[in-house]
């Protein structure tokens, strides 16, 4: 079946076929603007960890501040959301591409969150099921996911990206995970009555720590009725196009046991893919009709909505969106609130790692 969001946009083949969708839209959702709810955005508290998980599908959070939606039924109390794992660059980037597709089409900003993750969020039988390493006299009983190098590598892919980024208009934002740094500020973005999130957009991830983010990402969105996309942006033929979902599953079957088997079986594909890509500007990301400023969620624009061409006539609307711990420069980053683009280009990573207890 063909998500309708997806077919209303009228994307090219080669990036359409990088789409899976893990929460379908609704025949609402292809509405190119959003009729007044006559309710309230909340501005919210943060809550810890746990508990975040938990109620992210049920309760509402604690109330603040509230401002009500403009009765020009333009979108402008919602955005969509990218949240990225395994594709840290713009170029040949089909997640961002349909992310930046989704926000022209509802005319409505793009904020892009990075969540670094640590070895928290591998599943059980990684943290505790391993049979012990002995490497020397050492011996590691846990599996490593978040090791200073590996974050220093992360975080620097993540530091040449960010500028792009915020250039086309994204709102960018970025948080690392370690110990008591773990609200999942993620999902609480994920509010259909609050937050308002349009849509959701993620990278097709195939290894943990992120299979298990994104599956997290999944039951949020579908608790709130919010549209949600993984993109295949880590393969030359996105394995979807030769594989069949089980059914009542999230799971495939299909896959040829021998590498040789598998090439011949996708080599045509290969050739489509590449053309697609690299001749044809498939996977460019459009033009964001809507913008948002650099370091957005502690710029506060003019009250009147005086603001610079092209960018969202009233920034302090999307902040208001956000949890509150985000708007305080004073707040802790980026255990308690992210960095800003500024704050992550102003940092020595591999000199900054070492100070990080959340690295092995």
């Amino acid at each position: 079946m063909v998500d309708s969001l997806i077919q209303s946009l009228k994307l090219p083949l080669v990036l359409q076929s990088r789409i899976c969708s893990r929460v379908a839209s609704s025949s609402h959702d292809t509405n190119t603007s959003r009729s007044n709810v006559g309710g309230t955005i909340t501005n919210r508290s943060d809550p810890s960890d746990d508990e975040l998980v938990e109620r992210v599908t049920t309760n509402p959070f604690p109330v603040t501040s509230s401002i009500t939606h403009g009765s020009n039924g333009d979108g402008s109390g919602s955005f969509i959301l990218y949240l990225p794992t395994v594709v840290l660059r713009k170029r040949h980037n089909p997640a961002l591409s349909l992310s930046c597709h989704l926000a022209n089409k509802f005319r409505i900003p793009l904020i892009v969150l990075f969540t670094v993750l640590d070895d928290h969020h591998l599943p059980p039988q990684h943290k505790n099921n391993d049979p012990p390493l002995t490497t020397g006299t050492t011996t590691v009983t846990n599996s490593i996911s978040m090791t200073a190098r590996r974050l220093a590598f992360t975080l620097e892919a993540i530091q040449s990206l960010t500028p792009e980024l915020e250039k086309m208009g994204c709102g960018v934002a970025i948080r690392v995970h370690g110990p008591g740094a773990r609200t999942p500020h993620h999902l609480s973005l994920i509010r259909k009555n609050d937050s308002w999130s349009r849509a959701v957009v993620c990278d097709e991830p195939f290894v943990d720590p992120y299979r298990t983010y994104v599956s997290r990402i999944v039951t949020a969105c579908r608790g709130n009725g919010v549209p949600c996309y993984t993109v295949d942006g880590s393969t030359t033929v996105p394995p979807r196009m030769k594989l069949r979902r089980k059914p009542n599953s999230e799971d495939w079957e299909g896959a040829p046991v021998k590498a040789w088997a598998w090439e011949k079986k996708t080599a045509e594909d290969r050739i489509l893919q590449v053309k697609g890509a690299v001749l044809n500007g498939d996977l460019k990301a459009p033009t964001l009709d809507v913008r948002l400023p650099p370091d957005f969620f502690l710029a506060v624009s003019d009250v009147d909505g005086d603001s610079r061409a092209g960018e969202h006539p009233s920034n302090n609307l999307i902040r208001s969106l956000l949890p509150c711990s985000w708007l305080d420069p004073l707040t802790p980053s980026p255990s308690q609130r992210p960095w800003t683009t500024r704050e992550l280009l102003s940092l020595n990573i591999k000199q900054w790692v070492m100070t990080w207890p959340g690295a092995d």
